[in-house]
């Protein structure tokens, strides 16, 4: 019976082997599952990572293009705006003149004046006007106010567009801080 007992002891042994085989494959199995779960997780967290930090980027980028667009928009608007001011203002201009204003334009364009030239003024102040003889004079209805052209080659222009024109800036910041409110 020795051998049969042999018999058993190395089949004991060799199930004992193979146990210890299949545990320890059971063991590394295990480690290599929770290492690839581990590996997927970081691999997801890095894609999600990365998806993320691009999404924001285009959602920053898309909300920096719709704030240009808002702003060159605002603005376009805000230039329409003063420019139908602007126009609608200078047409404006030419019922301005009245005698009063009218005479204020032609003392102010003739304490001016030293020497012959021409003088141009708008046909509704003419009946005002007390020009020297060195000055002929011209009327023109386009003109608001008074011009004088020198022979020296000196030009003074005292008309309500000129007066306009210097005023626009402070007047433009007002029609804008207006509109604003």
């Amino acid at each position: 019976m020795a051998l049969a007992d042999l018999l058993v002891a190395i089949e004991a042994e060799v199930n004992a082997e193979i146990s210890a085989v299949v545990a320890a494959g059971d063991t590394d199995v295990r480690a290599i599952e929770e290492l690839a779960k581990r590996s997927r997780e970081d691999r997801g967290a890095a894609a999600r990572s990365g998806w993320q930090t691009e999404l924001q980027l285009t959602a920053d980028r898309e909300i920096g293009d719709a704030a240009r667009v808002s702003r060159a928009t605002a603005l376009a608007t805000r230039a329409a705006m003063l420019e139908r001011v602007r126009n609608a203002t200078r047409a404006l201009l030419p019922r301005l003149l009245d005698d009063k204003l009218g005479a204020l334009l032609i003392d102010a364009a003739l304490s001016c004046a030293r020497g012959p030239g021409v003088i141009r003024c708008a046909p509704r102040i003419a009946a005002q006007l007390k020009a020297p003889v060195d000055l002929s004079v011209e009327l023109d209805a386009s003109i608001t106010g008074v011009e004088i052209e020198l022979a020296s080659g000196t030009r003074i222009v005292a008309t309500l567009d000129a007066l306009f024109e210097r005023e626009w800036p402070r007047l433009a910041a007002t029609a804008v801080a207006e509109a604003d409110t």
